[in-house]
């Protein structure tokens, strides 16, 4: 698949894919609060010097991740969604590795994230992808787990795939 940079035009295709894996966690927040960056991409995330990237599949968009820089050399990975029907054929792993390898393009040290305690199969994605565990937390009413991954210890690889530039 495919990774672009986000350009405007796709924030309703976005929030359906967002509320596609959100459907079973209830967090306390309303749905206009919730989904507040998704409708503000430009400005918090690619303004301040972030990233968020889309993929498409026959059309349709099918995967979103981007990350917001919250401090000088640190950045917070946000919004990875997946949809449901192609979860499991590494399509995470690649949208990871390329933000990941944007960050490290960026001059960052490190990502931080946090999610839902209640999701086991991305806890064990973020863990087999390097990205330790720093504590709890709470997003509204969900218990969520923080990680981190110092990008200085990511491989490297020789070839750029995502030509953002």
């Amino acid at each position: 698949m495919q990774f672009t940079r986000y350009k405007g035009g796709y924030e309703e295709a976005l929030i359906q894919l967002h509320r596609s894996a959100m459907e079973v966690i209830s967090h306390g927040y309303s749905q206009e609060d919730e989904e507040n960056d998704i409708r503000s991409i430009e400005s918090i995330y690619l303004d301040s010097g972030g990233e968020f990237l889309i993929g498409f599949a026959d059309g349709k968009l099918v995967a979103m991740g981007g990350f917001k820089i919250i401090e000088v050399g640190v950045a917070e990975l946000k919004r990875m969604r997946i949809a449901p029907e192609i979860q499991g054929h590494g399509i995470g792993s690649e949208l990871l590795w390329q933000l990941e390898f944007t960050a490290r393009k960026k001059k960052l040290k490190k990502l931080v994230l946090e999610t839902a305690m209640s999701r086991p199969k991305t806890l064990r994605f973020y863990r087999s992808h390097g990205y330790a565990e720093t504590g709890e937390n709470f997003y509204g009413s969900q218990k969520t787990i923080c990680f981190e991954k110092t990008l200085e210890e990511l491989p490297d690889k020789t070839a750029d795939p995502t030509a953002l530039d």
